[in-house]
């Protein structure tokens, strides 16, 4: 009976990490008809995305501490019951800024509960069976995010985009009810220190900056009153938070980037994963805009790079031995260069199959360079650093993500005005002006404009690839370097 409670308890502790990730891209999908309703154009909506990889970031810098200083049973319920309370305030939201915050926190509470999760497993789990439920946990970390378009477009499409957090509640509710909860352990260190005043100015750093990137170009930038206050509480902030460097090695273990091996290939793990993710949040745009197909066959489509990788990730983990990892990640660098040059040139005409070729050709490049990535990074990190070492690649790859996607939506929204503008500029030498814009639910968008538009884009994905490759192959030659001149020291 108590083995199958512990099966049970386990099954339940996944499934609240699968909801909490669902929600990292739920709203890829539904932003396109969410965003009208909160008073956002298509082109200026990406806050309703960023806000909660924000708060993701600020939890993961703090979670370790939570849960040591008031016990994993205290935190983990806190977060999941914050994670309903602020799902519900997102599902009521009537204007982008009380989404946005609403999203902020349901962030915060996500990223702790996703940070203690493999511990809560761990607690019903046998030393022998510890393995397989740590594949059961990661594969919910990674297959999570693949279905969240699907999820947040089906839903979005037969019952309202507000359904997404309202369903929320009830799943969550139940899995903490049936979860073994009283299993969990609820010894506090009250020992432990934290800076308060280092972690506050970093929260309140990133989140300002992210707003200014998020909002600038809705408010014309720094002409704005608005504006210029956020970008002077960002400077004070930012200003503490140089004057206390020394105390952030409590979050992050800066030394560690002394190392060129974990130095490079985070910078190329943390770049990669943030252009990936973007391509999955403008591509949909491209694919509803061109050919007005349904949310659930664009997320569809989308998808299907996300779910193969997700299942070929695993395999490659297992099958391929470590000492090839370094030409399998330049392989699979090259493969993902060519995947979005193809992209870069598609057009009005692009057939779906086409489409389809591309998004497989992805789904199979992405776990060639990125599994052999994260462990690349970690190879030469004692095991006493892990935990900032992960900490550290959980918050840059959340930080970096944000950013990429403010600057897709922000390259986007004034690109298209620029051709547009341009269109009407020459509206003598047109035609026929009904054929060349078209409406989808309010928001002007060309066809193509909206290819050209994705053409520059995943052309400058290409060229961001190129240069992680050469950086990459830089860092190889000179590890063959230095192991010949080892060999000649020896001889």
């Amino acid at each position: 009976m108590n083995l199958t409670r512990n099966s049970v308890s386990i099954i339940l502790a996944i499934t609240v990490v699968f909801l909490q990730m669902l929600d990292t891209s739920v709203m890829n999908m539904a932003i396109i008809v969410a965003a009208p309703e909160l008073g956002l154009d298509i082109y200026h909506a990406n806050i309703l995305i960023t806000s909660f990889g924000v708060g993701l970031a600020i939890s993961f810098v703090a979670s370790g501490y939570l849960e040591s200083r008031f016990g994993l049973k205290k935190v983990f319920l806190i977060a999941c019951l914050g994670f309903c309370v602020f799902s519900f305030f997102c599902a009521i939201s009537s204007s982008y800024t009380f989404f946005a915050l609403s999203r902020l926190f349901q962030g915060i509470a996500s990223g702790v509960t996703v940070a203690v999760s493999q511990k809560v497993c761990m607690c019903y789990t046998k030393d022998k069976d510890k393995k397989f439920v740590i594949s059961l946990w990661s594969s919910a970390l990674a297959l999570a995010p693949v279905f969240g378009p699907l999820v947040g477009s089906y839903i979005s499409i037969n019952f309202g985009w507000r359904y997404i957090f309202f369903l929320n509640i009830p799943v969550m509710a139940l899995c903490l009810m049936a979860l073994d909860i009283n299993k969990l352990p609820s010894i506090a260190d009250t020992t432990r220190k934290f800076n308060k005043g280092t972690f506050f100015s970093l929260a309140m750093t990133l989140a300002l900056f992210q707003i200014q990137v998020d909002l600038g170009h809705i408010y014309h930038w720094y002409s704005a009153v608005e504006m210029q206050v956020l970008l002077v509480l960002t400077l004070i902030f930012g200003a503490f938070l140089i004057g206390s460097h020394k105390k952030i090695d409590s979050f992050f273990n800066l030394s560690l980037f002394r190392d060129a091996s974990y130095r490079t290939n985070l910078l190329v793990l943390v770049t990669g994963n943030a252009i990936i993710f973007s391509s999955m949040v403008i591509l949909p745009i491209w694919l509803l805009t061109n050919y007005n197909m349904s949310l659930v066959l664009a997320g569809s489509l989308v998808a299907i790079s996300s779910l193969i990788s997700a299942l070929l990730g695993p395999i490659v983990g297992k099958y391929v031995p470590m000492s090839l990892y370094p030409a399998l990640t330049i392989f699979g660098l090259s493969a993902s260069i060519v995947c979005y040059l193809m992209t870069a040139n598609f057009g009005v005409d692009t057939s779906l199959s086409t489409i389809v070729i591309s998004r497989v050709f992805m789904g199979i490049s992405l776990p060639l360079f990125y599994v052999p990535l994260s462990v690349l990074y970690l190879q030469n990190v004692a095991i006493k650093d892990f935990v900032y070492a992960n900490t550290t690649s959980l918050f840059l790859r959340v930080v970096c993500a944000n950013f990429v996607i403010a600057f897709v939506f922000y390259f986007s929204n004034t690109y298209e005005y620029i051709l547009t503008e341009s269109a009407k500029s020459n509206f003598s030498r047109l035609l026929i002006i009904e054929d060349f814009f078209s409406t989808l639910d309010g928001i002007i968008l060309d066809k193509q404009v909206a290819s050209i538009i994705i053409n520059k884009l995943f052309l400058l994905f290409g060229v961001i690839n190129i240069f992680l490759l050469f950086t990459c192959l830089s860092l190889q030659v000179k590890s063959y370097i230095q192991n010949i001149s080892i060999v000649r020291g020896q001889s």
